[in-house]
């Protein structure tokens, strides 16, 4: 049997229900020394469209992948799976494994389809509206689902016991009761049956997995949130036995604080800017001096950076760790014992001197035929319309979930017939890998240094064609604090974070960089903000809505907006973005 330990093939990014990105995921695996990274996004299911991947960012999840495979070959072997429900319509080929899964029950009663592992309310709907009041019942229909996946013969067999995952102290029923278990064994050798032998194995990798989670996070409001992808962390352990009866193995687990053997230093000579959150790579060690908990040195620097390893016994205490700030990393560290080695790089630096040392081709740049151009950053095709309505030369595909590299930039600045391009980021994760192409080309590139969408679309409404740089960046500039942005999304796990109580499932409103409320049900938020913007006295209300939202439901959208802020002028567009729900201007 392949060593598990060194292993992770059930992986969800911010495409799905995740919280990292592929590439923040394919760079933690790198340092914690992992052979194999399988990413396996949830297939597109019709009857729950919350957590799965849209046709759009199937394909995106797909060229990302790509592109990482090329990026680590030889490092840590890339696979492109799917987690493929068995709700989910056509077949999952062309990809390099499937995790086969249910996740739903269908209630003939209600004819609802209720996922089992989200809500607690929701399973306690199923059982009393549809199984009768009787918890085994929804028990052997799902395990039931499981026989059915099970014979479509996936790769692996996802989450078997996925029932349990909201039974805690057996809330719903009992776990060691004979129907439970004769449900259980029935789904297993079904499994046996159809030649598959195979479970995942993700929560074995205890140290990769917490990596994992200690890296950027998908939305930087929430990163003290710990929203969190656990994957199957929790199941593995349940079921070693069962897998060792099914292949007639001993399963050897490993001991108690057994760590994943790291890199001496981290490589990022395959780093794209866009990785790079954190500006310096800081690695030390420290000679242990006193009893103080190594935990807390660790919750420390997690706030502080990203990309964290911390790795400690009875005489020394190893960190890594990517931040902005290296000098209190050392100066809390100093408080657990004395430095035997401090190692710090600029990986900013070491990026760009590599884009530069890979210009052996002089690139195809355009001739000028015009002063001034724009080259814009934004994910959703209805956004890319409006900006290249406003004058927009060239649109980078980018933003919250997949920010485009300097080489990207290059390479679009490149692209612009004239002299002098503006540049608006609309992330300010892309702002720095922006202002590095201006010493890699011939053009003169000017960032404007926009963090959102609607502070791009503001500045471009101020863009003069004919007017001088000088002019153009003054003005642009200034109009980035005209516009308040307000954006929606939702929340992947519990968390408690500036005073909010945050449950999985919850909708998220976003007023500027702020967490602005949370609530289950976004007309709710919608109210909230449109008080917010009625109060301030805004006059103008742009309203651009993702790819997930139905346009009936946006026009709802917008009539909150107009009935609360009657004196406001309100326009709805679709944006067409991933991840946010409502893209919301306001001035």
């Amino acid at each position: 049997m392949a060593d598990y330990r060194k292993s992770s093939v059930h992986c969800h990014s911010t495409l799905c229900d995740g919280k990292n990105t592929l590439q923040e995921m394919a760079g933690a695996a790198c340092a914690q020394g992992l052979t194999t990274l399988g990413f396996s996004g949830h297939s597109y299911t019709t009857p729950d469209r919350e957590y799965c991947m849209t046709p759009g960012r199937t394909a995106q999840y797909r060229a990302t992948i790509a592109k990482l495979k090329n990026e680590y070959r030889g490092k840590v072997d890339i696979l492109c799976g799917i987690e493929w429900d068995l709700l989910s319509e056509g077949t999952p080929k062309g990809f390099d494994y499937w995790i086969g899964s249910a996740h739903h029950l269908y209630g003939k009663n209600t004819e609802k389809y209720y996922e089992i592992d989200f809500r607690p309310e929701d399973l306690r709907d199923c059982i009393d509206n549809d199984f009768d009041g009787d918890p085994l019942a929804a028990v052997e229909a799902y395990f039931a689902e499981v026989e059915k996946i099970a014979a479509k013969k996936p790769d692996i067999l996802g989450h078997i016991d996925l029932v349990k995952k909201l039974n805690a102290d057996g809330s719903f029923f009992d776990e060691e009761s004979p129907r439970y278990k004769a449900a259980a064994l029935k789904a297993l050798h079904a499994a046996r049956e159809n030649d598959f032998i195979e479970f995942v194995h993700e929560a074995a990798i205890e140290e990769a997995v917490k990596a994992l989670a200690d890296t950027v996070n998908q939305n930087p409001v929430l990163k003290k949130a710990g929203v969190v992808d656990a994957g199957g962390k929790g199941w593995v352990v349940a079921l070693e036995a069962m897998l060792s009866a099914l292949q007639g193995e001993d399963v050897v687990l490993p001991e108690n604080g057994a760590v994943t053997q790291t890199k001496q230093s981290a490589d990022f000579s395959d780093f794209n800017t866009e990785d790079i959150t954190f500006s310096y790579c800081t690695e030390f060690i420290i000679s242990r001096e006193n009893d103080h908990d190594p935990e807390n040195l660790r919750a420390f620097l997690s706030e502080l950076g990203d990309s964290l390893v911390l790795v400690d016994d009875d005489e020394i205490i190893k960190v890594h760790v990517h931040t902005n700030d290296p000098g209190k990393a050392l100066t809390e560290a100093l408080n657990y014992g004395s430095f035997v080695t401090v190692k710090i790089e600029n990986m900013r630096l070491q990026h760009t001197e590599k884009v530069l040392s890979e210009q052996e081709v002089a690139p195809k740049i355009a001739k000028p035929e015009k002063p001034l151009g724009v080259v814009s950053v934004c994910a959703g095709a209805g956004l890319a319309d409006v900006f290249q309505n406003l004058g927009v030369d060239q649109i980078i595909s980018g933003g919250q979930t997949m920010n485009p590299s300097t080489q990207d930039i290059l390479e679009a600045v490149n692209k612009v017939p004239a002299e002098t391009v503006f540049v608006l980021p609309n992330n300010k994760n892309i702002i720095m890998a922006a202002q590095q192409v201006d010493a890699l080309t011939p053009k003169t590139v000017v960032v404007i240094p926009s963090k959102t969408v609607p502070q791009g679309i503001t500045a471009m409404l101020s863009f003069a064609p004919e007017g001088s740089v000088e002019e153009n960046t003054a003005a642009l500039t200034e109009a980035l604090d005209t516009v308040d942005t307000m954006q929606i999304t939702y929340a992947a796990r519990n968390s408690d974070f500036d005073g909010y109580n945050i449950h999985e499932g919850d909708y998220l409103a976003l007023y500027g960089s702020q967490l602005f409320g949370t609530s289950q049900d976004i007309r709710v938020l919608l109210k909230s903000l449109a008080e917010k913007v009625r109060d301030d006295g805004k006059e103008y209300i742009t309203i651009y809505y993702g790819e997930d939202v139905k346009e009936k439901h946006a026009q709802k959208a917008a009539d909150i907006f107009a009935d609360i802020c009657p004196n406001a002028d309100v326009n709805l567009l679709s944006g067409g973005q991933p991840v946010y729900y409502y893209l919301i201007s306001a001035e």
